[in-house]
């Protein structure tokens, strides 16, 4: 227990382009001692249980908070003991791709990294390139690294489609062979009917 209670605060940034379902998804566990979340300076009090990856999981829509350009998400914490705060790190869900490095878009007019008040460098962090920009879904062409695809931490399932035709001679024998094994799991559908599985 601490002698007199404390105060944590947890923010992040990102940047959204774009118009698209998105929903802040925490494991109740891992918000420990009294809290509080809010977007854009807003609170969020609209939580609900939603089994996403965990049974606890507490989610919070966020369609009417988010807002185009930077995002800020706060929460705040008042901790009695050294183990509460925020425990995991809580997750975006939605239907949304990050731009790859690089993509960045400019910074707005007048910024210049010095603070014309101050004479002071800015923080480019508040609007530059390294925070995540959120876009709206896409179809992935071909295979690859999911992260340069701009879903580094994606979790669920990702579904790969190809249309081919096949003109069958009697007889003949067609095998699929995976370049590799997957990840996690495969499954192979051919015209809809489940022709195959591989766990990890």
């Amino acid at each position: 227990d601490l002698k007199n209670p404390k105060q944590l605060v947890y923010q992040t940034r990102f940047r959204v382009q774009g118009h698209f379902p998105v929903s802040l998804v925490c494991e109740q566990e891992s918000l420990r001692g009294q809290w509080s979340a809010a977007l854009n300076e807003r609170p969020l009090k609209a939580w609900r249980k939603k089994e996403r990856y965990d049974p606890f999981n507490l989610e919070h829509d966020l369609r009417s908070f988010v807002r185009q350009g930077v995002n800020v998400l706060t929460f705040q914490f008042t901790i009695h003991k050294t183990i509460e705060g925020m425990i995991e790190p809580c997750r975006l869900f939605g239907s949304f791709h990050l731009a790859p490095v690089g993509s960045d878009i400019p910074l707005p007019a007048g910024i210049n990294g010095i603070n014309t008040k101050t004479g002071k460098s800015i923080d480019v962090y508040e609007t530059g390139p390294r925070v995540p920009k959120l876009l709206p879904s896409r179809k992935m062409e071909g295979v690859g690294d999911w992260a340069q695809a701009g879903y580094p931490h994606y979790s669920g399932v990702m579904r790969y489609t190809q249309a081919f035709q096949w003109n069958k001679k009697d007889g003949e024998k067609v095998d699929l062979v995976l370049d590799r094994p997957p990840s996690d799991q495969v499954e192979v559908r051919l015209n809809g009917r489940l022709v195959g599985a591989m766990l990890w």
